[in-house]
């Protein structure tokens, strides 16, 4: 596993890092669709080689009011036959708005777009692009610390809402 990065606080507004990546494995494990497409399990890909780079910006417009864009390219082969991993998107864009230390509360909403990507061994068929908004909410303070967060998701023509919180009390 290798990891080289620089970040930069260009003034006291913007930030940004890159960060190249890359990893070798042996006996890497992966999950993967049986034919129906319903039924995941886990399968031995053998030795991978994935790697890749990540552009991060944070732009702080106040001290409560930062603005997020992140890319990632991902590279992820099969060592053994030279093909693209399944479900590993070579293009990935996430955004974001953090509202923060509200007295006490914290308001997020984060985008990300995931590329279409292989869903196959053999490298013939594409899962789709997709899109998701995620949006957070909550208390954040060093006494109590609870986070919700909706979740809708359009995927293959429906769309579906999870939920979850998070908390912490003594």
């Amino acid at each position: 596993s290798k990891e080289i990065g620089v970040d930069f606080d260009v003034n006291k507004y913007y930030k940004c890092g890159l960060t190249y990546y890359r990893n070798d494995y042996d006996d890497l494990i992966n999950w993967a669709p049986d034919d129906s497409g319903w039924v995941w399990s886990p399968t031995n890909v053998g030795s991978a080689v994935i790697h890749g780079i990540e552009f991060e910006n944070t732009v702080s417009f106040t001290s409560w009011l930062d603005f997020d864009l992140n890319y990632t390219y991902l590279h992820a082969k099969n060592s053994r036959t030279n093909k693209y991993l399944i479900y590993q998107p070579q293009h990935k864009v996430d955004a974001g708005i953090i509202l923060k230390d509200l007295n006490g509360f914290i308001f997020e909403l984060k985008g990300q777009y995931v590329a279409r990507r292989f869903a196959d061994e053999d490298n013939t068929t594409f899962a789709k692009e997709h899109k998701k908004i995620q949006g957070r909410y909550g208390l954040n303070n060093k006494d109590r610390n609870m986070i919700k967060s909706v979740e809708p998701t359009t995927r293959k023509g429906y769309e579906m809402a999870t939920e979850e919180l998070k908390g912490k009390q003594e």
